[in-house]
């Protein structure tokens, strides 16, 4: 047997799209591979993301690959490559406080005496549309369903289909939401998941839709465990794909809250997973208020690929008396403006317009060459910390290139 002592290089540490790469490094190899945290002191398949992640580990913690086989020699040289050069690449970066601090009120939009709501910044932008409340599945009907002779059958059935779905998106998406897809995709095809539905079925003598809520709450309590805040955020997403599960099993229970935006929209809810993100229409998504969605959830990491503004802190409850009025979200200054009049309006509008000018004017910038006072070609480097999904541009100021973040949002950089 080999090992490979390594610390854990990932800031937010091992969460659904790390376990995934690691994951798939380790199944190349024939060789039996077990992942080892030893502050936790636990141990898990290297080639199961789902075990990979039920570890808890952290930045800096102490790990370990035992690897044990006819080709383990080989599998050792190369993830120990992986691991020093290739494993930090499959971290997120997070926007810094700095980034998702709100701005002051600016006095002429004082002075028009809004009525607004304050709330905390989770992706900045600013967006109108009228206030439309969302509210989450209830699973419980899918808990009492009898058990039938078909239930494991009616499981691997479902898998394949929930996986064949996913890839065809898989085909259709890139960026952002195609990491977050092949997360969810690696989660659904690990035996570890499918095969604890199973044993909670024959050992539990539980039916299938009371086994998947059932594996579904235990991995979700794990997770909710964590040290971590991005793991505990990791919640949404195996309830996201549990519920995909169970609405390919059972299409006629399939929920009829189903949203379709026709509109330009503020979405308020509790909560909203991955996939009922990427099932709206976003070109009429304005805004989202979401009242439990933590800063690092794959839902507002699609968000602001996006460009999609966001604001928590405001009770989906406290804003329902509100549903279907016009609303402007206002995710740089922290506020969500309720019934905004013809000044309001007009107030955005204008700031909507200088921010497209001093963007396209970026823009023409961006082309020009650097170069000395004495006209000569230089090359400027920065490292610019920015939020994902943002594009960058550059704008010449007394003869040198200065690169600053682009955003498409009201009021500019």
């Amino acid at each position: 047997m080999l090992t490979i002592e390594f610390l854990c290089p990932l800031p937010n540490g091992i969460h659904a799209r790390p376990a995934w790469e690691l994951k798939e490094q380790c199944s190349q190899w024939q060789s039996d591979i077990t992942f080892i945290n030893r502050r936790q002191n636990v141990r898990a398949d290297a080639k199961s993301s789902l075990a990979l992640i039920g570890t808890g580990t952290l930045f800096n913690d102490s790990c370990m690959l035992n690897i044990s086989g006819r080709d383990e020699e080989q599998a050792k040289r190369s993830l120990e490559v992986w691991l020093a050069h290739h494993f930090i690449d499959s971290d997120s970066v997070q926007p810094g406080p700095a980034e998702l601090a709100a701005r002051p009120l600016p006095r002429s939009l004082l002075r028009l005496n809004p009525d607004l709501l304050y709330g905390d910044v989770l992706a900045s932008g600013v967006g109108e549309g009228m206030l439309t409340l969302w509210q989450s599945d209830n699973l419980e009907g899918y808990r009492t369903i009898p058990a039938s002779a078909e239930d494991l059958t009616r499981l691997e059935n479902s898998l394949a289909t929930l996986a064949e779905q996913l890839n065809q998106q898989l085909r259709e998406r890139d960026g952002e939401s195609k990491t977050i897809l092949s997360a969810h995709l690696s989660l659904i095809q690990d035996d570890e998941f499918a095969g604890n539905i199973r044993r909670l079925m024959v050992e539990r003598h539980l039916a299938l839709g009371a086994a998947i809520i059932a594996n579904m709450e235990q991995v979700c309590s794990q997770l909710s465990a964590s040290a971590s805040d991005y793991l505990r955020e990791r919640v949404s997403d195996i309830r996201d794909i549990s519920e995909q599960l169970l609405h390919i099993t059972w299409p006629e229970k399939q929920p009829r809250n189903a949203l379709v935006l026709t509109r330009p929209t503020i979405l308020v809810a509790e909560d909203l997973t991955p996939s009922q993100f990427l099932s709206l229409d976003l070109q009429y998504l304005s805004g989202m208020i979401l009242e439990k969605t933590g800063r690092t959830s794959h839902t507002l990491i699609l968000a602001r690929a996006s460009a999609i503004p966001v604001l928590s802190g405001l009770s989906a409850e406290a804003i329902g008396r509100y549903a279907t009025r016009p609303a402007v979200l206002d995710a740089q200054c922290g506020v969500l403006a309720i019934n905004p009049n013809s000044s309001v309006r007009g107030y955005y509008a204008v700031a909507e317009k200088l921010a497209d000018k001093r963007q396209q004017r970026q823009a023409c910038d961006a082309a020009l060459l650097a170069c000395t006072q004495d006209n000569q070609r230089i090359d400027i480097a920065a490292n610019i910390g920015t939020r994902a999904g943002s594009a960058r541009r550059v704008f010449q100021r007394r003869g040198r290139d200065w690169p600053v973040p682009y955003r498409n949002a009201v009021y500019g950089s």
